[in-house]
């Protein structure tokens, strides 16, 4: 309250530090916490001092708060929770070194760490691949829910199982022993010595009595093959439900002609259609997308291959082929709750938001199933069809309700990204969609002999503007309000609208810093060089997915550089206007390429404009007798554990604090706690160099050299383009 009442929360405020450090010197953590978040204090503070204490003290609330709106620090937590969750790690040795008195052991354990660290990456859209640990224990969950769904459920056939257990295990090799063990534990060491055959494991990974086995199967010369035992497709028809069309009448809807024979059947008025949708489980761990949409009609099964088609379709025919299956009004649509197909399609295509809020004539069945005239037990003159909360048990039931036996739903956990599909794939697919029809004929029948009387298609509502949980504590996380995000949605499509203006307008340039990207990993050479031109650029590491350039793109307004397959893939999910497929081949010739398509205007005064380091672009100028004062006092502290040895003088503080926002006494920027890297440069060089240029934002220095005459050089051709241009050369770090 004391801070909101008389405005602490402001710049300039670091004054609160000296009696928040007393705070944790007497063991104060909450207290210490609050103050710190309540101030916006927090980059003067190391995670040891604030974090690790809350961490031990259980207080996670605490520490979700104290990091809100705080990318850095959000990613510190997380690896520092994966760090915990290495088997190798020693958790009392951690508490033991923290100092902290007080402890909660009651949640300091791996199990505990690894949820709260699960919990914390969906919250904090921390790529999978920062941390190894994490990512090791979600792919053993998942390993032992394939392994349920195999072995006690028995609803996954031979395809899918071995699809999805390539799938979560990957190349780690502690999956690859785990599941090896496992498979120990469910007496199937058959399966064992196939995978570990197919994962070449070494004797020493493999575990002993697999290894007896291996050798006791390969001396059997005769035996039986291994899969066997497993029912034939014409066995299983005894007990599931069947296709009743032939593979001939399935089409995989994969490029244009194909699509205009779709699109033209589809459009026939009077038409009924069953529609359904695949996609790959991601099992928590990866961003999939739909993958297959199923359309079948009466004679007819297309199944729309969307991985494929997102690199051959344009935007705007992808979606001119969904509003014809979905807005046309002389069609039928029918689904089985189909609400998560059509968030699972906005999530992944955000542009089929607008189509799919006015669909007309989409019948879901699960909802027309559980109407109160379906409600209870059938009497004697009804057929054996019992309507019950049929959504619950979902359409296999409903399917064994109607015609006596269920769905094999064994293809259901399939690997739906991966080209070709198995035939088993293909029909699993098929028979969902086209059993809509017949559910739909059968229904129809059923209230005709029964003479029961209900809408059939009810008017459709579909509310996608209503926010998840999840989505709700990802804004929290991100500490931004309703207002912020609409603000900030604004500026982005304001800048978003200058830039395809200047696409648009061969006379219409713009400035290097009005051109906002984010390079994939494909193109961080590319990105450099924009960089040295100006140009705001974010560049993906090695270790960071295509997703990651995406969620930037989006959040911060930036236009999506890549090439290539992973540039289709980009598209499908942003658009085509809010990316730019990159066609040259070297790094200077990419970068020209990109500023030449936006209209960049690029002048001397451009070069270096940006940190090459960091992006950033403000700088502190700083003359050489006040360089040559931070290298003195730098010296100082690298001859003397103590840093205050030499008592500064007041009015040295005070003209560092005044011209450069430098706290000469620790060598770091007031405003951010960033040390300022003197270390870098060679001492002889200071007395050699007029004027150095301090990045505010990492603390990196500059001077001016041969640097900026070979970038000069190099974009020669787009400095003399740019009419205009400074002809005489100026100042390469003046902001």
């Amino acid at each position: 309250m004391a801070v909101k009442v008389f405005d602490l929360n402001h710049d300039g405020n670091e004054y609160f530090v000296p009696f928040i450090r007393y705070y944790i010197q007497q063991q104060k953590f909450k207290e210490a916490a609050v103050s710190i978040t309540k101030l916006g204090l927090q980059d003067h503070f190391e995670v040891n001092e604030v974090l690790i204490p809350l961490l031990i003290q259980d207080k996670v609330n605490m520490l979700e708060n104290y990091v809100i709106g705080r990318p850095e620090l959000q990613k510190q937590v997380v690896e520092l929770l994966d760090g915990l969750c290495d088997r190798e790690s020693n958790i009392e040795e951690f508490i033991s070194q923290s100092g902290v008195e007080v402890v909660k052991r009651s949640n300091l354990n791996r199990k505990t760490l690894s949820k709260l660290a699960v919990r914390l990456m969906k919250l904090y859209q921390i790529p999978a691949s920062l941390c190894p640990n994490i990512s090791n224990a979600r792919g053993y969950g998942a390993l032992k829910y394939l392994l349920y769904k195999r072995y006690i459920e028995g609803t996954m056939g031979s395809g899918s199982w071995e699809e999805m257990v390539q799938s979560a295990v990957g190349d780690s090799v502690y999956l690859k022993e785990q599941l090896l063990e496992q498979l120990m534990c469910y007496n199937d060491l058959k399966e064992a010595v196939k995978w570990a055959k197919s994962f070449e494991l070494p004797d020493s990974s493999i575990p002993q009595p697999v290894l007896e086995a291996r050798d006791k199967f390969e001396q059997q010369q005769n035996t039986d093959d291994w899969d066997s035992e497993i029912l034939s497709d014409k066995d299983m028809s005894v007990f599931y439900y069947q296709l009743s069309l032939p593979l001939d009448n399935i089409t995989v809807v994969d490029d244009k002609h194909l699509l205009k024979i779709c699109s033209e059947r589809l459009a026939i008025p009077d038409t009924v259609i069953g529609i359904d949708s695949e996609w790959k489980p991601s099992m928590g761990a990866e961003t999939v997308g739909v993958a297959l949409i199923q359309l079948a009609v009466q004679e007819h099964i297309f199944l729309f291959d969307m991985t494929t088609l997102i690199t051959i379709l344009s935007k705007e025919e992808i979606c001119s082929f969904m509003e014809l299956v979905f807005c046309n009004p002389d069609t039928i649509k029918l689904g089985y709750g189909f609400d998560a197909d059509m968030h699972m399609l906005v999530k992944g295509f955000p542009y089929f938001k607008d189509i799919l809020v006015n669909v007309q004539r989409f019948i879901d069945l699960a909802e027309t199933c559980n109407d109160e005239n379906f409600d209870g037990e059938p009497d004697s003159a009804r057929s054996k069809t019992s309507f019950t909360k049929s959504e619950e048990k979902g359409l296999s039931e409903l399917v064994r309700q109607c015609f006596g036996k269920p769905l094999n739903k064994g293809e259901q956990m399939s690997n739906w990204e991966r080209r070709p599909l198995r035939v088993e794939q293909l029909i699993y697919a098929s028979l969902d969609a086209y059993v809509l029809l017949e559910l739909y004929d059968h229904l129809q029948n059923h209230c005709k002999l029964n003479d029961i009387n209900i809408e059939m298609e009810p008017q459709t509502k579909v509310n996608f503007s209503k926010k998840s949980k999840q989505d709700k504590k990802k804004a929290k996380a991100a500490g931004l309000t309703l207002r912020d995000k609409k603000k900030e949605k604004e500026e982005r499509e304001q800048k978003m609208a200058s830039l395809l203006h200047s696409k648009t307008d061969s006379n219409y340039v713009i400035s290097p810093n009005e051109l906002r990207v984010v390079c994939d990993t494909m193109l961080q050479g590319t990105g450099r060089y924009l960089r040295s031109c100006g140009v705001d650029v974010k560049i993906m590491e090695n270790h960071e997915e295509h997703d990651q350039a995406i969620k930037i793109g989006t959040t911060e307004g930036r236009i999506i550089l890549s090439s290539g397959a992973p540039f289709q893939r980009i598209k499908s999910y942003v658009g085509e206007e809010k990316c730019y497929n990159v066609l040259s081949m070297g790094a200077q010739e990419q970068a020209t390429e990109v500023l030449k398509h936006f209209n960049v205007k690029v002048t001397q005064r451009d070069i270096f404009s940006r940190c090459q380091v960091c992006n950033g672009d403000q700088y502190a100028k700083m003359a050489q007798k006040d360089m040559q004062e931070i290298a003195r006092r730098r010296d100082e502290m690298c001859k003397s554990s103590f840093k205050n040895e030499r008592e500064i003088d007041n009015h040295l503080m005070q003209k560092f604090l005044e011209e450069y926002g430098i706290d000469i006494q620790n060598l770091t920027f007031v405003h951010n706690n960033v040390t300022i890297q003197i270390d870098i440069i060679p001492r002889p060089m200071i007395s050699k160099v007029d004027m150095f240029f301090v990045c505010t934002s990492c603390g990196k220095i500059f001077w001016e050299g041969s640097h900026f005459s070979r970038i000069c050089d190099q974009f020669s051709h787009i400095l003399s383009l740019s009419e205009g241009s400074d002809k005489n050369r100026s100042n390469i770090y003046q902001t």
